[in-house]
């Protein structure tokens, strides 16, 4: 899809566009490395010699992190870093770890009077999202419900995607604090050309004010989530064939060991609940290429029966023009899966069905086309 995938690089785009504004930031990208004679030849900025490969995404981040002692670099940023904690994986965007100085604050002191390492060492997990944002609204009045007793829906899947990061990085780095952002687009500025006299340093590597000072002026802004994290990770969640009363983390939880502890090929897998909510599915494929595999395959083909050469060849009752989720739900508990197994009479609303003559009539020339008139054209042209 044309649209789907500019889409696609506008966010590629602006994800390299925050990556400027950490310019002593370091892409963690294995290479291999290799040791001269008299001289070595490093070219990954991480300063690891000798000739190898320096390992995986995984291994370069935790060694860049963590160094020789843990609290012994005062700034490291890191992109496209991955951080793994059983079977858990994430790559998040930006991992960028700041050592505080002491303020003598008590709060920053533990129970022996012993100034706390998790305090002085913040790791900061920042997902970058072309979805913009307004910074002259608060985050109370756009991401919470009332009282803030639930968070936004239209917020909740970018919220959900950095709670998850965060779960697995504060579990791989227990003697961090690790916190949660989100980087956007805001549509409250404008674009203006960097002073060219203006330059940050990056040796040694620029402050954390200086960060700020390079966000505040381009047209990104940072949020601080922690809280509607917090919240996300403790709130219950519900998706198709969901059990009522489990919260995000243990549904995650049990997700990885279901998929990393099991045969796929297992009758618990033979059914994958499919539904309207299929509509926006991201591992949908809906090129030439029947190669290819993708995860909507493998639920679709599972439950109904359907070999991914017949899901790929017809449209699918799911991208039925603005129509209700009940609706399409309904016609595939009666394994009406493709636009030609409908009828006219699948597509009038309720009110209507028993009405006289109320067949749905795409070629009344003169009038208004109603929503299922429009639904019947498309059934009709697929």
């Amino acid at each position: 899809d044309p649209i789907i995938r500019r889409l696609s690089e506008e966010g590629e785009r602006f994800g390299k566009y925050c990556q400027s504004l950490f310019p002593h930031g370091v892409e963690i990208n294995p290479i291999r490395v290799t040791k001269k004679k008299n001289d070595a030849v490093v070219k990954d900025k991480l300063h690891i010699e000798g000739e190898e490969f320096v390992g995986d995404r995984v291994a370069l981040t935790r060694r860049a992190l963590l160094g020789e002692d843990e609290s012994d670099i005062q700034r490291v940023t890191l992109f496209e870093g991955a951080v793994t904690n059983g079977n858990f994986y994430v790559q998040p965007d930006i991992l960028d770890k700041i050592v505080h100085l002491p303020q003598h604050n008590e709060n920053q002191y533990d129970t022996n009077g012993e100034y706390s390492t998790d305090h002085r060492i913040e790791l900061r997990v920042i997902e970058v999202k072309s979805k913009s944002w307004d910074s002259r609204q608060s985050i109370d009045s756009k991401m919470w419900n009332a009282n803030k007793k639930s968070i936004k829906a239209n917020h909740l899947p970018n919220l959900l995607d950095v709670a998850f990061q965060t779960l697995v990085v504060r579990r791989a780095f227990p003697n961090f604090r690790v916190t949660s952002w989100l980087m956007m687009p805001d549509k409250a500025k404008v674009w203006k050309a960097p002073s060219s006299d203006k330059r940050i340093k990056t040796d040694p590597p620029p402050t954390v004010a200086d960060t700020q000072s390079l966000i505040k002026e381009s047209v990104a802004v940072l949020l601080n989530v922690d809280e509607l994290v917090e919240k996300a990770l403790a709130t219950n969640v519900t998706y198709p064939g969901s059990e009522n009363g489990n919260t995000f983390q243990r549904v995650v939880e049990k997700w990885a060991q279901d998929m990393n502890g099991e045969d796929l090929s297992n009758d618990k897998f033979k059914h994958f609940p499919i539904g309207a909510n299929c509509g926006s599915c991201e591992y949908r494929l809906i090129d030439d290429d029947i190669d290819k595999n993708s995860g909507f395959d493998v639920c679709w083909s599972k439950t109904t029966g359907l070999s991914k050469e017949e899901l790929r060849s017809h449209p699918l009752v799911i991208d039925l023009f603005d129509t209700p989720k009940r609706t399409i739900n309904n016609l595939i508990s009666q394994k009406k899966y493709f636009l030609s197994n409908l009828e006219a009479s699948d597509l009038q609303p309720q009110n209507e069905k028993n009405k006289k003559n109320s067949r749905v009539n795409i070629e009344s020339p003169g009038e208004k086309i109603s929503g299922s008139q429009r639904q019947w054209y498309q059934v009709l042209t697929a």
